[in-house]
Order: C-alpha cells, then structure tokens, then sequence
C-alpha cells in the first residue's frame, strides 16, 4: 500500500471503509482467488450498488464512462463483499489490505480514471480524496470541480504521491478498460458458473 494510502487508511479515513461498492472485474476476482488459494463465492456478491454510489455526481450526471455504467443492464455490480460496517472485508484493524499484492484494479488505479479517449483524468468519484484534496489545495469533498486538470499537473503530482507514472497509470488503466468489455460480455455467466450470490 503507497504510504500516503495508508496513513489515510490508518486515520480510518480511507475508501477501503466507505460504504461503497468495492467493484472487481472478472479478472481482479480471478487474482484475488488465486492469491487466497479460496472459492471467487466467498468473497463475492453480484449486489446492487449501495446508496451511497447512486448518490454520487457521476451516478447521476453520468457524464462520461464509469463503471457505474456497467448497473445498467440489471442494476448489479460485481463486487466484494463487505464487513458488517460497509468497509471492505479485506481491510485489517491496523489500516493493511490483506489482499495487497492481488488488490483490484479499481484499487490499484484509484484516485485515477481514463476519458472515451483514453486520456487520463481524476476518477470522477475522487473528490472526497485526501490525495486529490492535498494535490488541489481544496478540503472540500463535495466539490467536484477540482476534478478538472487540464493541464495534468496536479494529476501528475497525485501519481506521484502513489508511486505511479503516467506510463505505469496507463497500462493499469488500459488492463481496466479491457477488463470491463470482458465483463460486459461475460459477467452473467460467470456469477452462475462460481455461484456468486445474488442478494
């Protein structure tokens, strides 16, 4: 986990412990069950999104992609599951991901996103970020102007805080984007064929 991720996370002030979807591609939860050596159903739902998602800017503008996006055919999502608090079941007491080397790209990626035209952008839900906050110069969570970065300046300086490049966002983001088409094509038979609960 990048340093600045968990001190966020050790504060309790993390994305880990909002409430949330924690979205995984078919792919993300493939890795997650090879790296805990378990069934994809014990950490899986194929849930509806949380109010808290459809309360969310780009939820409701719907602007430009997202995976949000992907509700639309049954209002689902594939997901993880969570813990009785809405935070993520893999998030131990002292902030640590238990699943860190096999994380979902979402999390891996996070607070990034990618255009229609494959460009990179602040994710459309990160304005409650305290990287995007920090890199902004803007507390305000619910302020969603501070998204826009023309220039890519700030965004460049938020990788940093990550450990990222822009080279290195972009490939993570490209393995995204490919693995939302094959989720797209592919979920409905995949929550049957490892019987991931429909709740």
């Amino acid at each position: 986990m990048s340093s600045y991720c968990l001190a966020c996370s050790k504060l309790g002030q993390d994305c880990c412990r909002e409430a949330h979807a924690k979205f995984i591609t078919l792919g993300d939860a493939r890795r997650v069950a090879d790296y805990l050596g378990a069934d994809i159903n014990s950490f899986a739902v194929y849930g509806e999104l949380k109010d808290e998602d459809r309360e969310e800017y780009i939820y409701i503008n719907r602007h430009q992609n997202y995976y949000y996006d992907l509700t639309r055919r049954d209002g689902r999502l594939l997901q993880l599951k969570d813990k009785s608090d809405g935070s993520c079941m893999f998030q131990e007491e002292d902030g640590c991901c238990r699943i860190y080397p096999s994380r979902p790209l979402i999390c891996r990626t996070y607070p990034f996103w990618y255009s229609d035209d494959f460009d990179i952008l602040f994710d459309p839900c990160g304005s409650d970020c305290r990287i995007v906050c920090a890199v902004t110069g803007n507390d305000n969570p619910e302020d969603v102007t501070k998204l826009d970065d023309a220039g890519g300046s700030r965004r460049a300086q938020a990788m940093a805080y990550i450990g990222h490049t822009d080279e290195s966002i972009k490939e993570l983001l490209g393995t995204m984007k490919d693995e939302i088409a094959d989720y797209e094509a592919h979920v409905e038979l995949f929550v049957r064929n490892n019987n991931i609960s429909i709740p």
